[in-house]
């Protein structure tokens, strides 16, 4: 690595590691055995075989008579049974370990996912078998019989057999990112080799077919299971993934084996080297492939978000190009949806660098900030850093062997996502696997280095989720998980109560912790209930899979909002003047900033245009047919508008309502539109309401079905109303978008998910909820059955019944629960044993059980079953 280089691209990045230290660290050295581990079992314990058939039934547990050990066996028939790891594979690389017992009949041990396609499809298997045995005691892996390739002996001279009434020991690595198994198969305590395997796949990736259908898994299977076929006698099996190290390829071309540079799709190479032109001791490879896109493929594909590019390259006055990205997929087959990027194209008649295309992209710069160029006959040294992240590129190049700077380059991808031909290889597109580096036209290479930066994690994200898994705007008493998404795999050693924890209203709060499969997001899911008040999130003492250290430890306050609640804020835990990351901009360019003073904070919005919008988003979208708004609000003389609806996009005029317009002419308060066009607000006399320069509270409550609008503004901290309003929506739906209708009532489709602001704004107190009066009594007709309600939310509620005024005979022990809409049309049905039989009327109360109402539920009718030809009303009497 050039030290002058790195130098000039430290300050690209920002708190990773020091670029120096790279190559010197071993990335997996700090990370716990633990953490590695996939599944680790010796079958001692009968109630936990692990190796299963699916559907659950499992192997048979036996007993070596000799030593009284245990182990598992999988009897003599074809099915499969599979061994399912803690989570799926998340490495490149990782070792199978296990001891075997040979009893002279053919069996096979298979790591895949028989949850995906296994070994159910013969054309497009999803598995790789690492063992096959026959009855002669011959081994051979990726398939059976004749087609496998054969396990050697420890000399590699001839074909390894097994000895019929042994145990024997196996333990193999298997690099998915190469396609390529190493193994090793002793006696069981001893240390000599019994047999031995080193090889690449041999099938192409066109599906096999026939006997080939348990080869090498296809290249996007996900390793979850051991799986074996018949008379498989296991013990002690242990699968690990191997930490990743930095390096991902590495070549300098002075072995006397050296990595071959291929052609895209094929396995024809390039595999000579050159004399340094200008060095007869030292080897380079040259090229000259006209427009065949040839690359070198890396151990495996780039981990990280960052990584670094390192070589030499020798000038002669000829175009040519270096790229990164992958070249197996659509590389440069496919002009409009390239899977490259160009880090460094020169141009062979004026010696000029440019990157993200051709000649036609970016230039490199010199010192003076001019086009660079390059001298012919020259060897110069190249060094990057690529941001896949934020679609980066961070270059230097130098003289080969000084520390004389040629050309530099920092700029972010310039291309749009529809791609022409003039920009096809541009910056890869965002879901780009980088697994080569590669070549066009001409060049010489020398010294190439590809690494990954790992970086100190950092928390990206925390999301709150109800019972049914949607996501929640807002942390309220729905929030039944969160995820926590991290910048880089964690280290599940790490990942424990003792240094993740949760608590509210300072009482800590027991949760089930779980890290993805990726290893990058912690979803906690709480096992008790989280109520309204303050919570805290703590994290600390947490480790990357890399073996980072966590930048810091990370604290999260957090107000519970009630079950009732849509969105609540003071912006008293806000610094003043600093950015309210809770208010989504859906237009203009202005952050609000926290006003106040520190006992009285409040969100500040200031705009002359009638484009900027401000927007906070509720909890969940209002699911109900009623809610209300409160905050309080100062009105200075300026205009003053505050909204609800589907607040996306400007342009989207009627998905909003004006809840309150003051207008700077008249001091005038209206609801339903602006300036003139909205339904004025009325004071105690029944005039005009007008408005002074205050504070005030603003309280509302909005029917969404009948298009009503209630609400009174006071004086902050005064009982006295100074303006009402009790009014319908003054237009209707005709697909009109004027000026006189676009801020009034939303439409019918519309989801209120946003409480949003425009113009000159103070809001202070905001809350929004669902409306507590909603939820009200029964009525059952016993010509209907049907008890309609005026509102309540989705998701799930717990009914009871009421039996304490019922008189007549017991009921039967089932009752059935019918949902409809608006309409009367039945949305769902659902039944429950209640066994109410087992009650004595009159003095119990019955439970029904969990009522999942669905969007746009109006109405409920739930009878008893009586087992007869009809269903039995309901005394009045039925709770929520």
């Amino acid at each position: 690595m050039k030290n002058v280089m790195k130098k000039m691209l430290s300050a690209a990045l920002s708190g990773c590691m020091a670029l120096s230290a790279i190559g010197s660290i071993s990335a997996g050295a700090a990370t716990a055995e633990s953490d590695l581990v996939v599944f680790e079992n010796n079958f001692e314990d009968s109630s936990n075989i692990s190796l299963k058939k699916p559907g659950g039934i499992p192997a048979e547990w036996k007993t070596e008579e000799s030593t009284q050990n245990h182990y598992v066996y999988h009897g003599d028939t074809w099915d499969p049974y599979a061994i399912d790891f803690d989570r799926p594979i998340s490495t490149a690389n990782f070792t199978v370990n296990y001891d075997f017992y040979y009893d002279g009949k053919a069996d096979a041990v298979i790591v895949g996912d028989i949850n995906g396609m296994g070994n159910t499809n013969a054309a497009t298997s999803t598995t790789m078998t690492i063992m096959y045995t026959n009855t002669s005691g011959e081994i051979r892996a990726f398939c059976h019989d004749s087609l496998g390739i054969e396990y050697k002996t420890a000399d590699g001279t001839s074909n390894a057999t097994l000895e019929s009434g042994k145990w024997y020991s196996y333990s193999a690595t298997l690099y998915t990112g190469t396609r390529r198994m190493t193994a090793t198969i002793t006696e069981r305590g001893k240390s000599d080799t019994v047999a031995s395997f080193d090889s690449d796949v041999n099938y192409k990736d066109g599906g096999q077919t026939g006997n080939a259908w348990w080869g090498y898994a296809v290249k996007g299977t996900s390793f979850e299971n051991l799986i074996t076929l018949r008379n498989c006698n296991l013990d002690n099996v242990k699968v690990a993934e191997i930490a990743n190290s930095q390096t991902v390829f590495e070549e300098n071309f002075d072995g006397e084996t050296i990595k071959p540079l291929r052609k895209a799709k094929t396995t024809d190479t390039i595999s000579s080297v050159t004399t340094d032109p200008t060095d007869a001791n030292n080897k380079c490879i040259s090229y000259a492939v006209s427009w065949e896109s040839h690359g070198f493929d890396f151990d495996r594909p780039i981990d990280t978000t960052k990584f670094t590019v390192d070589y030499d390259f020798y000038y002669e006055g000829k175009t040519g190009g270096v790229f990164v990205g992958d070249f197996d997929g659509k590389g440069f087959d496919n002009v409009t949806s390239s899977t490259v990027m160009t880090i460094m194209w020169y141009d062979g008649s004026t010696g000029k660098i440019a990157a993200f295309a051709n000649e036609t992209g970016p230039k490199y710069k010199d010192a003076s900030g001019n086009d660079a160029t390059l001298t012919s006959g020259k060897w110069y040294s190249y060094s990057a850093i690529l941001d896949t992240e934020n679609r980066r590129l961070t270059a230097a190049i130098t003289e080969k062997g000084t520390n004389t700077a040629v050309a530099s380059f920092d700029q972010t991808a310039i291309y749009k996502e529809d791609k022409d031909n003039d920009v096809w290889w541009n910056y890869a597109i965002a879901d780009t696997s980088y697994e080569n580096l590669m070549v066009l036209l001409n060049g010489t290479l020398d010294n190439i280095n590809v690494s990954e930066v790992y970086e100190a994690p950092v928390v990206t994200s925390v999301t709150y989720k109800n019972g049914k898994g949607e996501v929640l705007n807002n942390f309220s008493e729905r929030v039944k998980s969160v995820d926590i998404a991290f910048s880089d795999k964690m280290a599940r050693s790490t990942m424990t109560s003792d240094n993740i924890s949760f608590t509210n209203n300072d009482a800590n709060v027991p949760y089930t912790g779980k890290l993805s499969g990726d290893l990058k997001t912690y979803t906690m899911t709480f096992n008790q209930d989280i109520v309204s008040g303050n919570a805290v999130l703590n994290m600390s003492n947490l480790k990357s899979y890399h073996g980072y250290d966590m930048a810091q430890a990370y604290t999260k306050n957090i107000k519970v909002i009630g079950k009732n609640s849509l969105f609540e804020e003071n912006f008293e835990d806000y610094t003043a003047q600093s950015e309210y990351a809770g208010v989504r901009i859906t237009s203009g360019s202005t952050q609000p900033i926290i006003g106040g003073t520190p006992n009285n904070k409040y969100m500040q919005v200031t705009s002359s245009l009638w484009t900027d919008v401000w927007a906070l988003d509720f909890t969940n979208a209002v699911a109900t047919q009623n809610f209300n708004v409160q905050y309080d609000f100062y009105y200075g003389g300026k205009d003053v508008a505050v909204f609800t609806g589907e607040i996306d996009q400007y342009a989207a005029r009627r998905k909003v309502m004006t809840l309150m317009y003051v207008d700077d002419a008249d001091s005038h308060v209206r609801a339903f539109g602006v300036d003139g066009t909205g339904v004025e607000y009325k004071d105690a006399n029944g005039n005009p309401a007008v408005l002074e320069s205050n504070w005030y509270t603003y309280s509302a409550s909005l029917d969404i079905a009948n298009r009503r609008l209630v609400a009174r503004i006071s004086p902050r901290n005064s009982t006295t109303v100074v303006a009402s309003i009790d009014a319908n929506c003054i237009y209707k739906d005709a697909a009109d978008d004027t000026k006189e209708v676009w801020y009034g009532w939303a439409i019918d489709t519309t989801q209120y998910k946003s409480l949003a602001c425009m113009f000159d704004v103070k809001l202070d107190n905001i809350k929004v909820e669902y409306n507590p009066n909603a939820i009200g009594n029964f009525t059952i007709d016993d010509t209907t059955t049907v008890g309609t309600f005026a509102d309540v939310t989705s998701g799930s509620w717990k009914v009871s019944i009421d039996t304490e005024n019922d008189t007549g005979e017991a009921r039967a022990n089932v009752a059935i629960a019918a949902i409809y809409n608006e309409k009367g049309q039945l949305l769902d049905v659902m039944t429950s044993p209640i066994e109410l039989s087992a009650y004595e009327l009159g003095t119990k109360t019955a439970d029904f059980g969990s009522v999942t109402l669905p969007e746009g539920a109006a109405s409920l009718k739930i009878m008893y079953w009586n087992g007869l030809d009809k269903c039995n009303p309901l005394v009045p009497g039925i709770k929520f």
